[in-house]
This record gives C-alpha cells, sequence and structure tokens, in this order.
C-alpha cells in the first residue's frame, strides 16, 4: 500500500512542526500558554515540563524531515 501525500502537504506540515519544535525548545512560556487552552483535551502541565525537550526535538525532527521530503518531491532547483 502507496500514499501519495503532496509534496506541498509536506512542506506545509514541515513547517508547522518544526515551529511547533522550536516553541518547545525556546518559547516555553508561549507553549504553557498554548497548553491552557488545550489542557482539557490533550495537554497537561507536568508532562509539558517534564518532556519538553524531549518532544521539542522530536518535533524539530519531523518537522525538518517533512520539508526535506516535501522540498525533494518538488523537483530540481537548477535543471
Amino acid at each position: 500500500m502507496q500514499f501519495n501525500v503532496p509534496p506541498l502537504l509536506k512542506i506545509i506540515l514541515g513547517f508547522l512542526f518544526l515551529a511547533a519544535g522550536m516553541g518547545y525548545l525556546y518559547k516555553p512560556d508561549l507553549m504553557l500558554k498554548l497548553n491552557k487552552v488545550l489542557r482539557e483535551t490533550v495537554l497537561n502541565d507536568s508532562w509539558v515540563a517534564l518532556n519538553r525537550r524531549s518532544v521539542g526535538l522530536l518535533l524539530a525532527l519531523l518537522g525538518a524531515l517533512l520539508l526535506y521530503m516535501g522540498f525533494d518531491r518538488l523537483g530540481p532547483l537548477y535543471p
């Protein structure tokens, strides 16, 4: 089974995950404000406080991978 994900969607998701990863790493106060909004559905304060670096690194790597995959599928820059 093969999925054909458009490269533009990969690029958009890549930027989204990269921004979220950088937010977890460098702006934890912003992430805590976002956490306050989403507390009842997904996150809790102790989880963000304990796993900030690992989640940030995971999201940043996932974002970079999706960006690479998206730009790679667009084709060569210099034909």
